[in-house]
């Protein structure tokens, strides 16, 4: 029997600018999508392996017209991505699936 950690969900925090979410991540290529269709690459891996930074260039950021709605760096948009990321994704996806719906359900009780 395999055994399951329970993952939290953070996506309900609201700073008023484009959350995590709002990105796309391609595996394929090894980096981020932001919602302007600009790249964010990878940048550096964060101390003690939790977790890998991706970071858009400061001049790409700088002359987007939705650099209000994403950050208020000068040095542009980061992102962090977990190592285990991929099961987050996993379980973002079962969002609004009928076994999970279910699941919601039968918790309420």
């Amino acid at each position: 029997m395999r055994a399951y950690m329970a993952i939290p969900n953070f996506d309900f925090r609201d700073t008023g600018l484009f959350g995590a979410g709002h990105f796309r991540y391609d595996p394929d290529k090894d980096l981020y999508v932001c919602p302007a269709d600009k790249h964010l690459y990878r940048h550096a891996q964060t101390s003690g392996n939790r977790g890998t930074r991706y970071r858009a260039t400061a001049q790409g950021c700088n002359a987007c017209t939705l650099k209000k709605q994403c950050t208020d760096l000068e040095k542009g948009r980061t992102i962090y991505r977990r190592p285990d990321e991929d099961y987050y994704e996993r379980v973002r996806g079962y969002r609004g699936s009928f076994p999970y719906e279910k699941a919601l359900r039968k918790r309420q009780v």
